[in-house]
């Protein structure tokens, strides 16, 4: 089955990395009014791309159900405590590689079987 990834970030980086996703055959949707309720109700997401701080105003528990990457400059417990909510949850370190996020949304959208509970720091 089709899924669209949702990338919540600044629209300059969500382009770019709408870009790299979709030059790889993802679909993807990026959220500049990440309030939108067109975000909400899209019922294909398969995976969420998120960057932290940036996101801290949507409302979480609409995504709890998919695998969500978080893009952050630092980690520590705050950070990891913020995205609580989420089940499956997957953490890069800015500067980002491109490589790297590639391998992992190809991972993570292409998994049958989800392991509740995930947290991972890629």
């Amino acid at each position: 089955m089709h899924k669209d990834i949702l990338i919540i970030d600044e629209k300059r980086f969500s382009r770019v990395c709408s870009a790299i996703l979709e030059a790889k055959g993802y679909a993807s949707r990026y959220g500049v009014d990440i309030n939108h309720s067109d975000l909400d109700l899209h019922p294909n997401y398969g995976l969420a791309i998120m960057s932290y701080p940036y996101c801290l105003s949507v409302e979480f528990k609409k995504f709890s159900y998919i695998p969500v990457v978080v893009l952050s400059n630092s980690l520590d417990s705050e950070t990891i405590k913020t995205f609580s909510d989420f089940s499956d949850l997957h953490f890069m370190i800015k500067p980002l590689d491109f490589d790297k996020l590639l391998m992992t949304v190809g991972r993570l959208i292409n998994a049958n079987d989800r392991q509740k509970g995930v947290i991972e720091i890629v």
